[in-house]
């Protein structure tokens, strides 16, 4: 099974688990392919595999609708984690209109 076949079911359940996948930037597509291997005990590294036990998962829909409210709080943990940005930081923006 070839993981595209399977994406009108991760794009029903999960859109947001989706546009990730599919987006044309693939800076982020390890993070969900890696939340989906966890929830779909796989290793990740074939991706067909972890498309056939998706698909044969009874259980699937539940599973990615839970990697799909992971994934904001996975991402910022990415990001700052790639980024090293500090926990907090103040912004001072002073507008003048003529």
């Amino acid at each position: 099974m070839m993981f595209k076949e399977i994406l009108p079911l991760i794009q029903e359940v999960a859109p947001f688990v989706a546009k990730v996948i599919t987006h044309p930037y693939e800076t982020i597509l390890p993070l969900a392919v890696n939340l989906l291997s966890k929830a779909f005990d796989s290793n990740g590294k074939d991706l067909d595999k972890l498309a056939k036990k998706i698909s044969e998962d009874p259980q699937a829909s539940v599973k990615l609708y839970e990697v799909q409210s992971k994934m904001p709080e996975e991402i910022k943990k990415y990001v700052k984690e790639s980024l090293r940005l500090p926990d907090e930081a103040e912004v001072n923006i002073k507008i003048k209109w003529d």
